[in-house]
C-alpha cells in the first residue's frame, strides 16, 4: 500500500511541476534545430533519412520550383487563404529529372500570439512518376521505365509530426536562406519533411506527353486551425548526379540579391495563411458565405433541371495597383479588386505590375454563395544597368555592397527600383549617384571623376559586406563597337558633367544618338494584316513551356470583338461548326453531352477555349481544344479513321519575327516566338505573320527535337477569294484579314494555308489550300458556296429588368432586356436570375426571323420578390 501512495505522490509532483513550468505553446516541442545549412542528414516523418549536401554558396537554387500551373514550370510565390488546394513541383534544370522530391512543411504560430492548435491536421496527397534509376550519372529514365503513381502518399500529419525547430532558415547552399518569401527575421517555424515517393521529369528529360508535364502534384487540406501559417518548400534528391551522389542538393529559391548567381531564377513557394488576423497585407482575409438577406436560398421554378451558381472573388496584392486579368481577359480593375456575381467554377488570375514579375494562379475556385479571397506577394523584376567611367579600374558598389566588378561594366540582373551606385577609385575616393532601374529599359550611368576639383563622397569602409562569386554578372566593357549593336541602349543616360573631348566625347555623343528615341515595345498578341483584331496567343516562351503544346491558361487571350472596358462579365458568345468522318458522332462540349451529333453548329459558347469531344461507345473517341472567337463562328473537323496520332516535340524560333507568333497547321492557338510545341510527325506545317504578310513553312518528317527557324520569304503572291453570297469575312490561318468577299489578298506566302469564310446566317466554310506564287496577277482563286441556315432573333425581357441571362445553362454575360441576333432555329433552355436569389427558366423554340419575326420570351419575377 505504501508503494501505491508513493507512486501517487510522484505523479502529483510531476503534474505540479508541469503546471508551473512556462511553455511557449500548448504543444511542448523539443528544441531540435537543424545544425548547419549545407551538410547534414534529415529524417522524413514518414520514414527514412536523406543526406543533404549543398556544395556551393547560392548553388542548387535554379532547377527546382513550386508552381500552381503545369504551364509555368519556373513557378511563383503563391500566398493563399484557402485551407485546401493543390500545387506542383517542377524541374527546369539541365539534368531534366529528380529521382525523388521531398516536401518540407513549416508551421508558424498565429500572428495574434495565440498558441498552435493542438489538433492541427495537415492532409497531403502526392501523385507523379516513379522509376528505378539506371545507375548512370545524370541520366534521366527512359519513357518505358516510368510509371505514373496516383496518391503515392495519402496521409495526415499533425504537431506530432514536427521533427525540427524552432527554425528561421532552411537548408541551402547559402546560410540564412529564408523559409518563406517576405519572412520577418523574428519569425520561427516548426518543420517536418515528407517523402513524396515520386520524382519529377522536366523538359530536358526529352520525354513528351507526360501527365502534368512531368511535375509532381501535391494536394493538401488543413483542419482544426486558428490562424497558423503553413509554408511548403521542396527538396530534390538524386541517386547519381554530378552535384551529389545519393543525396539532396537542390531546393526552391525563396529570395536572392543582385549578385546571386541564380538571379534570373524567380522565387517560388506556397504559403497558406489560415484565418490570419493581420489585414495589412490582405484586405479580404476570409472566405465567407455571402449574406443575401434570405439565408442564401434561391427560389426557382420551371424545369428544375438546374440553377445558376454565382459567387464573389476578391484579389489583393502587395504592392497594390496591379492589373487583374481573369481567364486572360483584362478585367479593367487593379488590386485590391473585388468581383461580384461570377459564375461558380475555376478561374485563372494573372496580375501585371510594372517593374514586378507577373503572377499567375490557376484554378481559383469560385464557390456558389461564397466570397473567395486570394492574396499575392509580387516579386520585383530585374533590369539592366551599365556603369561607365572615364577612369578605368574603379570598384563598383551597389547599395553599399561591393560587387567585385569594375567600371566599365554591365549588370544584367539588378532588381528594378531605386539604387545607389558608387565608384571607389584606387586612391580611395568615392563617388555615388542615385539611380532608378526600369524593367523594360537599360539604365546607363556615367561618372566623370578624372577632374581633380570634384568632391568625393563619404568613404565606404573596406569591411563592407561583399559578394563572393565574381561570375555572377555578365561583364561587358563598353566600347564604340559594342554600342553600335542595335538595341543595346534603350534608356535615358545620366549625362556626364563638363565638356567631353576625344574618344570619350565621341562615345557619349554616339550613345545620345542611339537613345534619342525609345524602341517600341512588342505586344504579346499579334494583329492580323488589314485588321485591328487581336488573336489569342500562347505567351509561353521556350524557356517556360519545356516542350508541351498545351494552352497556357496563364497566357493572355485577347478577344478582339469584346469591349474590354465592360469587364469580364461582358464576354460575348460564339459558334462552332463541328464536322467529322464518319458523321453522326455524339458531340461533347467541355465534357458535357450536347445531345447533338455531327455535323452540327453549336451556338452560345462563351468566347475563349473549349474542349470539343466526339465519343461513340466502343467505336471512336477523340477530343481537341478550340478557341471560340466571340461573336463569330469557327469550324473544326475530326477524322477518326486512319489517323496517325504520332506527335513529337519541336522548337520554333526566328530572328526575322522575333516578337511575332505562329500556329501549327494554321490552327489556333498561336504561340510566341520562340516556343516548344508539338506537331504531327508527318504532314505538318507552320503558319506565321510579320504583321504584313502571311507565311507558311512545310515541315519535313519529324522524329522529335528538331529546331525550326521561321524566315521571311520573297515569294509573296495574290489569292482571290469569292463566295455566294458575297460579303463573307475572310480568315487566313485563323486570323481575320478584315476583308470580305469578293477580295484579292496580295500578301500570301507560298505553302499550305488554312482559308475560311464566315457570314452570319450561313454555315462557315474552311479548307486547306496549297498556294504557289507564280508572279501572276492572281496566283490562285477560291470560290465558296455558303449553305444558308435558318436563324432568328431571340429577345429576352423580364420584370424587373437587369436579370442575368443564361443560355443552355451558361451565363452569357448579358442582362435583360437583350436581343440575341442570328440564333440558329431550335429549342433552347433560357434562364434568368435576379439578385442571385430568384431564378426562372423556360424552354424556348427560336423560329426563322424572315417568316415569324423576333422570338420573344418574357419573365415575370416580381411575385417572387419581397
Amino acid at each position: 500500500m505504501k508503494n501505491y501512495r508513493l507512486i501517487a505522490f510522484f505523479f502529483f509532483l510531476v503534474s505540479l511541476v508541469a503546471s508551473t513550468a512556462p511553455a511557449a505553446y500548448a504543444w511542448d516541442f523539443s528544441d531540435n534545430q537543424i545544425s548547419t545549412n549545407n551538410y547534414m542528414d534529415i529524417t522524413t516523418t514518414n520514414g527514412g533519412s536523406y543526406y543533404v549536401g549543398f556544395r556551393n554558396a547560392g548553388g542548387g537554387l535554379n532547377a527546382l520550383h513550386i508552381t500552381t500551373g503545369i504551364s509555368s514550370p519556373y513557378g511563383q510565390v503563391s500566398t493563399v487563404s484557402s485551407d485546401s488546394g493543390h500545387f506542383y513541383l517542377a524541374d527546369t534544370g539541365g539534368r531534366g529529372y529528380f529521382d525523388k522530391v521531398i516536401l518540407m512543411v513549416a508551421i508558424k504560430a498565429p500572428d495574434s500570439g495565440e498558441e498552435l492548435s493542438e489538433d492541427l491536421k495537415i492532409n497531403i496527397k502526392a501523385s507523379g512518376y516513379r522509376w528505378t534509376s539506371s545507375g548512370v550519372k545524370d541520366q534521366p529514365p527512359g519513357v518505358d521505365d516510368i510509371v505514373y503513381v496516383r496518391n503515392s502518399i495519402d496521409r495526415s500529419f499533425g504537431l506530432y509530426s514536427v521533427t525540427y525547430g524552432p527554425q528561421s532558415w532552411k537548408p541551402a547552399g547559402e546560410a540564412d536562406h529564408p523559409l518563406m518569401y517576405g519572412q520577418s527575421s523574428s519569425d520561427e517555424f516548426y518543420l517536418f519533411f515528407v517523402d513524396t515517393g515520386v520524382g519529377v521529369l522536366g523538359g530536358n528529360s526529352e520525354i513528351t506527353g507526360l501527365a502534368d508535364n512531368g511535375m509532381a502534384r501535391i494536394d493538401y487540406s488543413i483542419e482544426n486551425y486558428h490562424g497558423e501559417t503553413i509554408v511548403f518548400n521542396v527538396y530534390g534528391y538524386a541517386l547519381y548526379a554530378d552535384a551529389v551522389q545519393d543525396g539532396i542538393a537542390w531546393t526552391n529559391k525563396i529570395e536572392g540579391t543582385t549578385t546571386d548567381k541564380n538571379a534570373r531564377t524567380s522565387p517560388s513557394g506556397y504559403i497558406v495563411l489560415l484565418d490570419s488576423t493581420d489585414s495589412s497585407d490582405n484586405e479580404f482575409p476570409d472566405t465567407n458565405a455571402i449574406d443575401y438577406g434570405d439565408g442564401g436560398s434561391v427560389s426557382y421554378s420551371g424545369s428544375d433541371k438546374w440553377t445558376p451558381s454565382v459567387g464573389n472573388l476578391n484579389i489583393t496584392s502587395e504592392p497594390v495597383g496591379a492589373e487583374v486579368f481573369i481567364d486572360g481577359v483584362d478585367s479593367g480593375q487593379m488590386t485590391n479588386a473585388s468581383f461580384t456575381d461570377l459564375p461558380a467554377g475555376d478561374y485563372t488570375v494573372r496580375l501585371e505590375l510594372h517593374n514586378y514579375n507577373s503572377v499567375v494562379s490557376e484554378e481559383i475556385q469560385v464557390k456558389k454563395g461564397y466570397v473567395i479571397s486570394r492574396h499575392f506577394n509580387m516579386t520585383p523584376a530585374s533590369g539592366r544597368c551599365t556603369i561607365l567611367s572615364d577612369v578605368r579600374g574603379a570598384r563598383i558598389f551597389v547599395d553599399s555592397e561591393e560587387t567585385l566588378c569594375y567600371a566599365n561594366w554591365t549588370f544584367t540582373d539588378i532588381i528594378a527600383g531605386n539604387h545607389t551606385i558608387a565608384l571607389k577609385t584606387s586612391d580611395g575616393r568615392v563617388f555615388s549617384k542615385n539611380i532608378s532601374v526600369d524593367q523594360d529599359k537599360e539604365t546607363i550611368v556615367f561618372f566623370n571623376i578624372s577632374s581633380e576639383d570634384l568632391p568625393a563622397t563619404e568613404m565606404i569602409s573596406d569591411d563592407t559586406n561583399y559578394f563572393e562569386d565574381e561570375t555572377n554578372y555578365n561583364s561587358s566593357t563598353v566600347s564604340g563597337s559594342e554600342i553600335a549593336s542595335p538595341g543595346t541602349f534603350t534608356a535615358a543616360i545620366d549625362e556626364p558633367s563638363g565638356k567631353e573631348t576625344g574618344i570619350l566625347g565621341f562615345l557619349f555623343s554616339f550613345i545620345s544618338g542611339m537613345t534619342g528615341s525609345e524602341s517600341s515595345e512588342s505586344s504579346v498578341s499579334l494583329s492580323a494584316p488589314g485588321s485591328g483584331t487581336n488573336i489569342p496567343v500562347n505567351s509561353t516562351s521556350a524557356a517556360e513551356s519545356e516542350g508541351e503544346n498545351e494552352r497556357d491558361s496563364s497566357a493572355e487571350v485577347m478577344e478582339g470583338t469584346v469591349d474590354e472596358t465592360a469587364g469580364i462579365q461582358q464576354a460575348q458568345t460564339g459558334n462552332v461548326y463541328i464536322t467529322s468522318y464518319p458523321s453522326e458522332m455524339p458531340i461533347y462540349i467541355d465534357g458535357v453531352d450536347s445531345d447533338y451529333t455531327t455535323p452540327h453548329l453549336i451556338y452560345g459558347l462563351k468566347g475563349g477555349y473549349h474542349k470539343i469531344g466526339l465519343k461513340k461507345q466502343d467505336l471512336f473517341s477523340e477530343s481537341k481544344e478550340v478557341f471560340i472567337s466571340a461573336g463569330e463562328a469557327i469550324t473544326t473537323h475530326f477524322n477518326l479513321v486512319d489517323v496517325d496520332d504520332s506527335k513529337v516535340s519541336i522548337s520554333v524560333e526566328s530572328r526575322a519575327i522575333r516578337d511575332g507568333s505562329f500556329a501549327v497547321n494554321g490552327e489556333l492557338p498561336y504561340f510566341t516566338v520562340p516556343s516548344k510545341v508539338k506537331a504531327d510527325s508527318f504532314g505538318s506545317y507552320v503558319t506565321y505573320s510579320d504583321g504584313e504578310n502571311y507565311y507558311s513553312k512545310t515541315l519535313p518528317v519529324l522524329s522529335g527535337g528538331e529546331s525550326i527557324v521561321l524566315e521571311k520569304t520573297d515569294d509573296i503572291g495574290s489569292l482571290s477569294v469569292a463566295s455566294d453570297p458575297e460579303g463573307a469575312n475572310i480568315y487566313i490561318d485563323g486570323l481575320i484579314t478584315g476583308c470580305r468577299t469578293p477580295y484579292t489578298l496580295n500578301n500570301i506566302g507560298s505553302g499550305y494555308h488554312r482559308l475560311k469564310v464566315v457570314k452570319n446566317g450561313y454555315l462557315p466554310v474552311e479548307k486547306e489550300i496549297w498556294f504557289v506564287s507564280d508572279d501572276d496577277a492572281v496566283d490562285l482563286s477560291q470560290y465558296f458556296i455558303l449553305e444558308e441556315i435558318s436563324t432568328g432573333n431571340l429577345t429576352i425581357t423580364s420584370i424587373p429588368e437587369g436579370c442575368m441571362i443564361y443560355l443552355r445553362n451558361f451565363y452569357t454575360g448579358q442582362t435583360t432586356p437583350y436581343t440575341f441576333e442570328n440564333v440558329p432555329i431550335g429549342t433552347y433552355d433560357v434562364g434568368v436570375m435576379f439578385n442571385r436569389t430568384v431564378f426562372k427558366d423556360k424552354e424556348v423554340t427560336v423560329l426563322a426571323y424572315e417568316k415569324y419575326g423576333d422570338t420573344s420570351v418574357d419573365f415575370k419575377l416580381d411575385e417572387k420578390i419581397d
